[in-house]
């Protein structure tokens, strides 16, 4: 099992901005945008996608954080669900699809 798998399981994630995948690999992540009590709040945020990361540095430098969703919601042609939650003061936070058995 991956590191963000075993991370998962046990309601962590990455401390890190990155497209996590259950197989350790994925892009780095920029998202540029308002904050939660910005007066542009609620409006689209684009975000772009880097290089590739590495997770176990990331681990290793940034460490993780709690991942407790705070919703749940499944995908309207029943492939799954999506789930998301977050913490601080709203820029740190997870979002993952889910497959229909849970797993990422």
């Amino acid at each position: 099992m991956g590191r963000v798998r075993e991370l998962r399981a046990a309601g962590e994630m990455p401390y890190g901005d990155a497209l996590y995948r259950p197989d350790d690999t994925g892009p780095a992540l920029r998202v540029e945008g308002p904050g939660a009590c910005h007066p542009d709040a609620g409006q689209p945020v684009p975000f772009r996608l880097g290089g590739p990361v590495d997770v176990a540095r990331i681990i290793e430098e940034d460490g993780t954080l709690e991942a407790g969703p705070c919703f749940r919601s499944p995908l309207p042609d029943g492939s799954g669900h999506i789930t998301g939650g977050g913490g601080g003061m709203g820029n740190i936070g997870h979002l993952a699809r889910l497959a229909p058995d849970g797993a990422l």
